[in-house]
Order: C-alpha cells, then structure tokens, then sequence
C-alpha cells in the first residue's frame, strides 16, 4: 500500500525531464530511419497511441487508488506476482543502463576521448544513487528546479536556430514511401519509459492525474515536433551524417554575443540524466522493497547502481552488449510489455475475480 507523497504536477514535471532527455538525445545509433524530417508525421501518430498506451496502467492503477502495478500483481494473482514485479524491476534498471550507455556514447564519440569513462560512469551513478535513497519527495523538488532550467535552455536553443533555418531544405514528406514514419513511431513509443514508471508513480500522486497525462503528452510531442522542424531547417541533408544531430545544431546555434551552445545542450542533458537515472533507480528499488521489504529496497539502489556502470561500459566497449541495448525492436516489445501486456491482464484477472465474487454473492442470497 501507498500514501500520497507528491502532486501530480510535480510527477509529470519529472516524467517530461525524463522523456524530454530521450528526444534530444536522438541518435543515428539507435535510429534506422534515413529521413528525420518524416518524423514528424510519426510524432503527431505517436502522440494519438501514447493515450492508448496509457489506458491499461491508468485503469489498474485507478481500480484501487492506494496500490501501485508491484501491490495489484500481489494483491490480484498472489505469490506468482513477483514474477510480474521481477519483470518491472528489469525493465527499470534497464532503462537506466540505456540512458548511461547512450551518455557514454556521445562522450566517447564526440567529446574528449580522453576523458575516462569508467570514472564518470561512477561519478553520474553515485549522485543518481544519493538522489534515489532520498526519495521521492526529495527528487520531484529537485526536478522542479531542474526542468525550469531545461525549458528555458531549450527554448533559447530553439529560438537561437529559427534564424538559420532554409525553407530549402524541407524536402517533401514520404518522398520515399512510409517506412520512416513507421520506424519513427516505434522509436518514439518504444521509448516512452514514462508509462511503465506511471505505473509505480501515479497511486503517489495527489490531483488530476488525467489533466496531467494530457498536458504531459501535448508537451511532449509538441517539443518533438519543433526539434525536428527545426533541425531539419538548420541542417538540412547533413542531419543525416549527424551521430548526435540536436548537439550539432546546438554547436551552430547562437544569438548575438553567445555563440556555440553546445555547452548549453550537455548541461540539458547532464541535469535531466541525473533526474532520469535517479528516478529509475528509485523505482527498481520500489520493486525490490515490495519482494524484500525495506532494508533490501535501499541496499537494492546501490547494487543496481552498480550493475548498471559494469553493463553500461561494457556496452560502451563492446558490440555484444550494444546490439540488446540499442535494439529498437527489442526495447519496443519490453515497453510494450510493462505498459500494456502486464497491465491488461491484471484488469482481466481482477474482471474475473470480481465477476466470481458477484455470481458467489448472488447464490448466498
């Protein structure tokens, strides 16, 4: 069971830091699409199917308001629950293994490569780590401050690109069939993590959790579209041999005096990385506690630090590693699988326990 901790203003400022990371993070590494610029259909279609997405953890979370999708899996199908809890745990930690790995992969690639990565692997795990055994509350405050900064560092990028921006360089959409729009809405979905985390986080949440999840999604797929919009008209063709595109547009953008914002774009994504490891290391730590109790969901946050700096670096050195982790297909059906699958048949089962329960009732009187 579960006790109002935050509102739902400060969950959703949290989950867009988290989502808002994942879209300037974009990367040829993880995307096979050869036209950005049709994404921005897949953005308005990906947009529409996140509020389906949404429907199934919303619901199961809505049917007994103090349990969260750890509590409903015991509560529903007993002892058998834990291997739904196992599952979210994995989903969790993994997604803070892609989110470094992705990190370590711009430092080495683009930045210094002189600069260890081992040590700054540790140095990000050990403050996410610190963050996450505060809890909660103590993250969302931080978020607050941080998603302030982010918005306002994001929205002088963007204003800072609008002026070199070439209507030449907007070819015509689906110019090469749709293929790039579908794998643009399966990237885009496959990492909205957010919902699987909603499932832990909404029965936390004190308020309109429809008004947030509406103005969260709107806010989400609205920014994607003006990144793309934007980049596409900056870069034009050269997007496409771009391994960090949005970091390359931050590098030519610049008003007047300040010149060279790629400075800018690593603190936007440094602070939300914080804010999205931390988040997602507290989460698995929820799973461990529902499984363990809580001296094993505290010890769980530093062990599961950890294993995401070995599996992390490793993904950074090798290309065993790197073909699950960067796996679209892969972290698609897992998204699938933590925001839909598992939650539909929660609501099945609690269907039919509650039909049994009726019928039962009915012969009594």
């Amino acid at each position: 069971m579960t006790k109002r901790q935050i509102t739902v203003g400060q969950l959703f400022a949290t989950l867009f830091i988290s989502r808002m990371i994942t879209n300037i993070t974009y990367s040829s590494t993880i995307s096979s699409s050869n036209s950005i610029w049709d994404q921005i259909i897949s953005s308005g279609v990906a947009f529409i199917l996140t509020f389906f997405m949404i429907i199934p953890v919303y619901l199961i979370c809505n049917k007994r308001e103090s349990m969260n999708i750890a509590d409903m899996s015991y509560f529903l199908i007993g002892k058998i629950g834990i291997i739904f809890v196992f599952i979210y745990a994995v989903y969790y930690i993994f997604i803070c293994i892609y989110s470094l790995s992705l990190f370590n992969n711009f430092v080495t690639n683009v930045m210094d490569p002189n600069i260890s990565i081992i040590l700054m692997s540790i140095a990000v795990m050990i403050t996410a780590s610190y963050a996450a055994f505060k809890g909660i509350e103590a993250l969302v405050r931080a978020s607050g401050f941080i998603l302030f900064l982010i918005i306002l560092a994001g929205i002088f990028i963007i204003i800072s690109l609008f002026p070199q921006i070439n209507a030449l360089n907007y070819e015509p959409l689906m110019y090469d069939g749709n293929q790039d729009v579908v794998k643009g809405v399966i990237l885009m979905l496959s990492t909205t993590s957010c919902i699987p985390a909603m499932a832990m986080l909404i029965p936390l949440a004190k308020g309109k959790v429809k008004k947030g999840i509406v103005l969260w999604n709107v806010a989400i797929y609205a920014s994607i579209a003006v990144f793309i919009f934007a980049i596409v008209g900056t870069l034009g063709d050269y997007v496409k041999t771009q391994l960090f595109p949005v970091y390359t547009a931050s590098m030519i953008a610049g008003i007047g005096f300040l010149k060279n914002l790629d400075s800018l774009y690593l603190g936007i994504w440094t602070t939300g990385l914080f804010i999205k490891v931390s988040l997602f290391l507290l989460l698995f730590s929820m799973c461990i506690k529902r499984v363990f109790g809580d001296l094993a969901g505290r010890i769980s946050i530093f062990i599961g630090a950890f294993f995401v700096v070995v599996i992390s670096v490793l993904a950074n050195s090798t290309q065993y590693f790197n073909g699950y982790i960067y796996n679209i297909n892969f972290l698609f059906g897992f998204t699938l699988l933590t925001s839909i699958i598992i939650p539909l048949i929660l609501l099945i089962v609690d269907f039919i326990k509650s039909r049994r329960r009726k019928e039962s009732e009915k012969v009594k009187l």
